[in-house]
This record gives structure tokens, C-alpha cells and sequence, in this order.
């Protein structure tokens, strides 16, 4: 979410959006973003708690790094971490990574633990969903949901992810999500809508798109950061 306005983000369903914690997101991409312009942050925006996710640019310009290829980029996860701590975030969020790796799943959440050491702050895998290229993600059905909740793991609960995979299973297993919702070690929870089809980051449109999403928003454990993801930009 951009905070470059001074007015209150607004989403057209949702109404007012709360500023106390932001997300700096790799949909950036005119620029990088440095320990610099970290201190410049926290010092113009006191009261807002910042948190990089998933792919954010560094000096390296857009990687797609994630824990399928944890090793081959530690630096910039290096710099993940430097960043981070200068924006004094609590948290971060990282992609499990395509399948087409190769590795099993097991690998995935080794390298989580391997992340959250040289981070030194709880890192959580976010819930990806079925695609029909590319051989898919980890964690992109149902089944793998219910092992992310099983592992003594953090994770991030993306539902615009869950939309396409409840759109593409027939299947919305509402009890899962609010379970992971509540769950101590459910870090953020994020919201946006899509087509069901793929990831869009779109603002609401009408009361529907956002519904079945409120009795998992309510169930959120009481330190889970939820983060809107919508593009207020479009029309």
C-alpha cells in the first residue's frame, strides 16, 4: 500500500483503511529500497509499522527469490534483513518458491528456519495457489494449507490466494481458514480480490467479493497484522 497520500486510503467495499501497519510490496517498481530510505520512512511516519514482503527490490532490481532458491540468494536476503531491521519490522513474509524445483517440502521449511536465523524475526510462509503453468507452487491446495497449520512453522494467510484456489477446487474450506486465522502463528493476513483465476491485487468492487472473507478476518488471532494488498490506483 502506498502511503504517499496524506488523505485516508479508502477501498470502494471496505471503506476506511488503517495506516498503523503498512506493507512495502515488490509491486514497486520504479525503484529500489535501501536502509536509507528505511530510516526515512520510520522517521516521516511514527506511527506506522512497516513490514517488506515477499520479492521486495533491493540493490539487485526484482528477484524472483523464495525458499526454493534460499541459497542461491542469501545476499539478497542479507539485505532483506539489514532493511528490515532499520524499518525495526517485527515480521516478514517469503514465497515458498515453484515446485518445479524439485525439492521436497521439507526443504521449503528448512530454509524458512535457515531465514528466520539470519533474520533474527519470525519468518512465515505465505499460502500460494493452483496455477496451470510451471508445474505450480508448494503450499497451493487445500492439503498443503493443512500442512502449513500442522508444522510448527509461521505463515502468512493470503485469501485473494485462497479465492483462486476455492475458485479453481469448487471447494471453500472456511473452517481451515479460520483455523489458520486464529492460529498464534498466522503473522499477517492478507486481502485483495482477483478473478479467482490469478493474483490481481484488485480493490473490492461489491459487498460479495469481501463477504465470505469477514468471518476470517474476525477469527484472527489478536497479533496477527492484517494488510490490505489492493491497488487503490485503478480505476
Amino acid at each position: 500500500m502506498s502511503i504517499a497520500s496524506d488523505s485516508v486510503p479508502r477501498d470502494p467495499v471496505i471503506g476506511a483503511l488503517s495506516l498503523e501497519n503498512v506493507q512495502l510490496c515488490p509491486q514497486n517498481c520504479i525503484s529500489t529500497f535501501t536502509e536509507d530510505d528505511a530510516l526515512r520512512l520510520r522517521e516521516q511516519y511514527p506511527g506506522t509499522a512497516f513490514r517488506l514482503h515477499a520479492n521486495a527490490r533491493m540493490s539487485g532490481g526484482h528477484l524472483l527469490a523464495d525458499l526454493s532458491n534460499y541459497l542461491r540468494y542469501r545476499d539478497y536476503f542479507q539485505e532483506i534483513a539489514n532493511v528490515s531491521s532499520v524499518l525495526g519490522a517485527q515480521a516478514y513474509t517469503v514465497h515458498p518458491g515453484a515446485k518445479r524445483s524439485g525439492q521436497p517440502i521439507q526443504k521449503i521449511l528448512d530454509n524458512a528456519d535457515r531465514l528466520q536465523d539470519q533474520m533474527g524475526v519470525p519468518v512465515g510462509i505465505e499460502g500460494m495457489y493452483p496455477v496451470t503453468a510451471g508445474g505450480g507452487f508448494y503450499f497451493d491446495s487445500w492439503e498443503d494449507y493443512e500442512r502449513l497449520l500442522a508444522e510448527d512453522c509461521y505463515f502468512a494467510l493470503d485469501l485473494s490466494h485462497a479465492n483462486i484456489l476455492r475458485t479453481n477446487s469448487g471447494v471453500l474450506n472456511d473452517a481451515l481458514l479460520r483455523e489458520m486465522a486464529a492460529s498464534e502463528r498466522c503473522l499477517e493476513i492478507h486481502v485483495s480480490h482477483n478473478n479467482g483465476q490469478k493474483d490481481e491485487h484488485c480493490k473490492f468492487s461489491s459487498p460479495d467479493q469481501y463477504e465470505w472473507m469477514i468471518p476470517i478476518v474476525d477469527s484472527a488471532h489478536h497479533r496477527t497484522v492484517i494488510f490490505y494488498e489492493g491497488d487503490l490506483r485503478r480505476d
